[in-house]
């Protein structure tokens, strides 16, 4: 819990060496940008300005460019919609649709589809927290089969904790709740569930997960911090929920595809959150 997991980001460091599309120099796409054009609007790396008089100009335009805001000065939502809504973001959303879309006619599809969707997550969540550009290519999260599937196990089980509660109660009680205990029982399950989110994410294991010293660990380290997280956590659970009620009418694999599109990009939206947050408490977490 005092570091980075070493094995996992050393592979996806090798494997992240290209700085992604949604912040990176619109002609050399493995740096990120550092200035913006005021005419062209062309994100720029150093080699792409030049200086003119007391300015920086386009060397494609000749306009003035300004300096970008660094990549951790960037808010939450911005940074979200930059790396999301990106070319990276859409098609890899589109290929992992094209999967889940696959399962309406075989149902081994549905397995590899959530497996590949749940390690994407993880693997954009340590892509962000460690202060990298745009997203990780799908491939970053298929280096190793043994290690994709242990990260399918470990979001399941994180899915799992949202569901504690509701285990706990249903078992002491020998009877189902009712709606309102039930929802009451949800909502409190998801009050550890960023906690546990974090926690994987900093020690790479299963038993993270599911062990609340390992919970109480990540929100001892930066308590001001995860109250301000578990806001924007809730927010993105009622957006989830929305978006899911909406998309509920699609049917036959035509919508399957459209629903699991849409819904990548939330996923991919909220592993950026979380590895957002990573990164802007990276000191209190010992994550340099």
């Amino acid at each position: 819990m005092s570091g980075r997991p070493s094995g996992r980001l050393t592979n996806l460091r090798r494997l992240t060496g290209a700085l992604r599309w949604c912040v990176a120099c619109a002609f050399h796409p493995e740096v990120a940008e550092s200035y913006r054009c005021t005419s062209c609007e062309k994100r720029l790396c150093d080699a792409c300005v030049r200086p003119v008089a007391h300015r920086v100009a386009c060397a494609e335009c000749g306009h003035e460019a300004r300096a970008a805001a660094p990549i951790h000065d960037r808010g939450v939502l911005a940074d979200v919609l930059d790396r999301v809504v990106s070319v990276e973001g859409i098609t890899t959303s589109t290929a992992f649709a094209i999967c889940y879309a696959m399962s309406y006619y075989l149902f081994v599809f549905d397995l590899i589809y959530v497996g590949t969707l749940v390690a994407y997550y993880f693997t954009v969540v340590h892509h962000v927290g460690g202060n990298h550009a745009g997203l990780p290519a799908p491939s970053d999260a298929t280096v190793d089969w043994m290690d994709h599937i242990g990260s399918a196990v470990r979001g399941l089980v994180c899915c799992a904790v949202a569901a504690l509660p509701l285990i706990v109660y249903a078992s002491v009680t020998k009877r189902l709740p009712s709606t309102h205990t039930t929802v009451f029982l949800l909502v409190l399950g998801q009050l550890v569930v960023p906690a546990a989110v974090l926690a994987v994410a900093f020690g790479n294991s299963t038993l993270d997960a599911v062990w609340p010293g390992a919970w109480i660990a990540v929100i001892a380290r930066a308590p001001s911090a995860y109250v301000r997280f578990l806001g924007l956590w809730f927010i993105a659970v009622a957006i989830g929920i929305v978006v899911t009620i909406v998309l509920a009418p699609l049917g036959g694999p035509l919508g399957m595809f459209i629903t699991a599109s849409v819904m990548n990009l939330y996923w991919f939206g909220h592993a950026v959150t979380v590895g957002d947050f990573i990164r802007r408490n990276a000191a209190a977490f010992g994550w340099d």
